[in-house]
């Protein structure tokens, strides 16, 4: 029930369509990725649609977060998708994107299978991550992979906590997606 005047909460999109497109039968060309932010641009220019999330992992993903942040439109902004590692860290710097989503594989079937790394030493890695990128400047949301079979008291809600310091720490967001 909603009481006359009051308003509904503000909905802020974040599109996927330019990251998920390099992963697809064919990767998405600069072209298509450019058409693409244009009309992102004209649905959501307003901020309705926040965010567009992109790979840095080649040339042409470079390329294209270049000519994205050429375009000049405020929303949807792009910010970069990378591992938690320093040298997508390092693509994300020399892109000049001032945020990123960092892939965190929260379950133990990621960690010790994809990873091969104890939850310490992952949890660790990511933190290290993710404090040298707030440390740049660079806000951060983390994804947390596999989630649903993660351990949540025992994994997810210490990382969580461990996030909202470092968020504190350096006057930064640190969001959880």
């Amino acid at each position: 029930i909603r009481l006359e005047g009051e308003r509904l909460p503000r909905v802020a999109l974040t599109d996927a369509t330019l990251r998920e497109g390099q992963q697809g039968w064919r990767s998405l060309s600069v072209e298509e990725c450019l058409k693409i932010y244009e009309l992102l641009v004209e649905l959501g220019g307003s901020g309705a649609i926040q965010t567009t999330e992109i790979f840095l992992y080649t040339e042409k993903d470079r390329r294209v977060a270049r000519l994205l942040k050429e375009h000049g439109a405020e929303y949807p902004k792009v910010i970069g998708w990378i591992r938690a590692s320093r040298d997508d860290l390092r693509l994300l710097r020399e892109s000049g994107l001032d945020e990123t989503v960092v892939l965190c594989s929260i379950s133990d079937y990621h960690i010790h299978l994809k990873l091969g790394l104890s939850r310490k030493e992952a949890l660790s890695k990511y933190l290290a991550v993710i404090e040298q990128a707030l440390r740049m400047g660079i806000a951060v949301k983390c994804a947390l992979e596999d989630i649903t079979r993660a351990d949540i008291m025992g994994v997810a809600v210490p990382f969580a906590s461990e996030l909202v310091k470092l968020s504190e720490k350096y006057g930064l967001p640190v969001g959880i997606k």
